[in-house]
């Protein structure tokens, strides 16, 4: 059936909540790629809370150049670490 959409302000008020605390305890936020969230929604997360799997060193990948390793560290697609991590496909759909 057709998505329904929410309001972006209305989503980031409840991002921000959610973020802000559980029942008084800091919020750890998993993810992927948040930074690109965060830009998005203009909020922050203290760097302490968040895990993320597109900067987390055993998932990212180095680039490689001319044969030569170099030090740049990419991120690897979501899809492929749910593949190789997870044994499951996700965004295989032309919707993603």
């Amino acid at each position: 059936g057709p998505l329904s959409v929410v309001d972006y302000d209305d989503c980031r008020r409840d991002v921000a909540q959610m973020l802000a605390s559980l029942r008084g305890k800091p919020v750890v936020l998993v993810g992927h790629a948040l930074q690109n969230d965060f830009d998005v929604l203009g909020l922050q997360h203290p760097e302490a809370l968040v895990r993320d799997t597109a900067t987390y060193p055993p998932f990212t990948k180095r680039y490689h150049r001319g044969g030569r390793r170099s030090h740049r560290i990419l991120p690897r697609k979501l899809s492929q670490l749910a593949a190789e991590e997870l044994s499951l496909t996700i965004q295989s759909s032309r919707e993603g």
